[in-house]
């Protein structure tokens, strides 16, 4: 599992189920073998479980159950309710845009830096 300073980072979520806690060590005990993958790929943003199902299905193909995967597609970010869906898309736009700014001002620093010396 990865934190919001984690290296595991969720910049889109087409494909992305959400999970509270509970639901998703339900769906630990249910997955078998699948879930250390689930456990490797979860990212936890301010208590919200972010698992990309999408990508895991890519990766593993006929090796993530159908079944499974309807499960999982029920808890997409996008079903969630309204509030609760704005709540986790636009923190992570946010964080987004705080990251485009420091890299901004970094690029602008090394330009007056390189024009000084």
């Amino acid at each position: 599992m990865s934190d919001s300073q984690g290296s595991s980072i969720i910049l889109h979520y087409e494909g992305v189920a959400y999970f509270t806690e509970e639901v998703f060590e339900e769906l630990l005990k249910e997955s078998g073998i699948l879930s250390k993958v689930f456990r490797d790929e979860v990212t936890i943003k301010r208590g919200r479980l972010l698992l990309p199902y999408m990508k895991i299905k890519n990766e593993l193909g006929d090796g993530f159950p159908d079944a499974l995967f309807a499960a999982i597609s029920k808890k997409d970010v996008y079903e969630l309710p309204m509030e609760e869906n704005i709540a986790v898309i636009s923190k992570a736009g946010k964080s987004l845009q705080n990251k485009h700014l420091r890299k901004k001002k970094s690029i602008f620093l090394n330009a007056v830096l390189s024009k000084t010396l």
